[in-house]
């Protein structure tokens, strides 16, 4: 949708235009940002976690650019009415946006000092899933205790102390070797 007002002030149409492009792409980049740092905080990545807080720099530079056009917008072009409110609720969306950019940075930069404390804090291996539990039946734990706190609050894993039924074949062989062993 562009941006057309009712007076045929061309520079005010394309200055308007311009900020809603920007404020497009500030927008996506906050959502890619916010998307990425989320999935480096589950997964624990270190190089995602690092891709956002490099992106930060370019979403405070486009929000600057974004106030600064909107400003000079109101000052050269003196927009009125709709227009008016449409410049003064960019420069309070882009604070907001940026803040929330800041926020994923903010994300990212603990999946980068707590990384390795966390895989022990939160008994969560490498791969963003508990200890125990099998990949395959991501529902059911495999072999191995699991924490009492667990599995009162998860109700659908085993007791601490009770071995959880083994799923598929292979679960089968495993647990057949370990009773040949035993």
């Amino acid at each position: 949708m562009t941006v057309r007002s009712l007076h045929g002030r061309a520079a005010l149409d394309d200055g308007l235009a311009t900020l809603q492009s920007q404020l497009r792409q500030l927008a996506s980049l906050v959502d890619v940002a916010i998307e990425r740092s989320t999935l480096a905080l589950i997964t624990l990545d270190q190089r995602l976690a690092q891709l956002v807080i490099s992106g930060d720099a370019e979403v405070n530079a486009l929000r600057f650019q974004i106030e600064d056009r909107a400003i000079h917008l109101i000052a050269t072009q003196q927009p009125i009415a709709g227009d008016l409110r449409f410049v003064v609720a960019v420069l309070m969306l882009v604070s907001e946006l940026e803040r929330m950019g800041d926020y994923a940075a903010g994300n990212a930069r603990i999946v980068q000092l707590h990384a390795g404390r966390l895989h022990d804090a939160l008994n969560v291996a490498p791969a963003g899933r508990p200890h125990g539990v099998c990949a395959c039946c991501p529902w059911r734990v495999c072999g191995g205790p699991w924490p009492r706190a667990r599995a009162r609050a998860w109700p659908s894993f085993p007791a601490a102390g009770r071995a959880a039924p083994r799923c598929a074949s292979a679960h089968r062989a495993q647990a057949t070797a370990g009773a040949a062993a035993g």
